[in-house]
């Protein structure tokens, strides 16, 4: 038997993260992204309740998280060139 969720939390995301998540939430098949979200979350702290997954859901999960990485080192990247050119133009 599935409990209703009744407490909610928040979070901010950037517009790039938040258009992530809107490409990949059907993709992954995820009803929205708020489903997405908690998948997401479920991955770190565990699923309350365990269920079955399939291999072409697993790998749909591991490649998002792989695309996540990819976009995290992306902007760690810009960050450190900013700083780059920050110093050497000053």
């Amino acid at each position: 038997m599935t409990k209703n969720k009744t407490k909610m939390i928040s979070i901010r995301v950037s517009e790039d993260d938040y258009q992530l998540l809107k490409d990949k939430y059907d993709s992954h098949g995820s009803r929205s992204i708020s489903a997405l979200a908690r998948e997401a979350l479920y991955s770190i702290i565990g699923r309350p309740e365990t269920k079955p997954v399939d291999l072409k859901t697993e790998v749909g999960m591991l490649h998002d998280k792989l695309t996540a990485l990819q976009h995290e080192v992306a902007r760690l990247k810009r960050i450190i060139s900013d700083r780059v050119h920050t110093k050497t133009a000053g």
